[in-house]
C-alpha cells in the first residue's frame, strides 16, 4: 500500500497550514454560494459555531480554502442523503472541526518535516510497504 514514493505527502505541508490558518489562498463566497443551493444557510450557521470564518475585504466576503472546503463537504452530504432531518446539522460538524485544529496544532507543535523527501525518511517502519 505505501512505497518510498514521497508524492504521497504532496498536499500534507498546504493541509496543515491552511488548518493552522497560515494559508493566505481566498475564495470568493460567490464561488461556494454558487456550488450548493443551501451553502448561505451553511455559511451562516458554520460561521456562527466558529467553524469558519468569513474575510471581509472591500470587494466582498471570502472564505479561506478550507473553510470553502468545509462549506462544500456540508453540501455535498446533504446532496448524498446525510440531511438535517437526520440529525446531521452543521452544528454537528464542530466535533469534527475540532478534532481536525487539534490534530493540525499538534503536528505543528511536534515540528513535522519540512519536506515531502525528508517525510519519507522519517516514515515509521511499521507502514506496510506497497507490494
Amino acid at each position: 500500500m505505501y512505497d518510498d514514493d514521497a508524492s504521497q505527502f504532496s498536499q500534507l505541508d498546504s493541509l496543515i497550514a491552511a488548518q493552522a490558518g497560515i494559508d493566505e489562498a481566498l475564495l470568493p463566497l460567490a464561488t461556494v454560494q454558487a456550488r450548493h443551493p443551501k451553502a448561505r444557510d451553511d455559511i451562516r450557521r458554520l460561521e456562527k459555531i466558529d467553524a469558519i470564518k468569513r474575510i471581509c475585504r472591500r470587494d466582498g466576503f471570502y472564505l479561506s480554502r478550507i473553510d470553502a472546503q468545509r462549506v462544500s463537504l456540508r453540501g455535498d452530504m446533504r446532496a448524498a442523503g446525510f440531511t438535517e432531518e437526520l440529525g446531521l446539522t452543521p452544528e454537528v460538524c464542530k466535533l469534527h472541526v475540532e478534532a481536525t485544529q487539534a490534530l493540525a496544532h499538534e503536528e505543528l507543535r511536534s515540528s513535522p518535516p519540512t519536506s515531502a523527501a525528508s517525510a519519507t525518511k522519517t516514515r515509521p517502519r511499521t507502514w506496510p510497504r506497497r507490494r
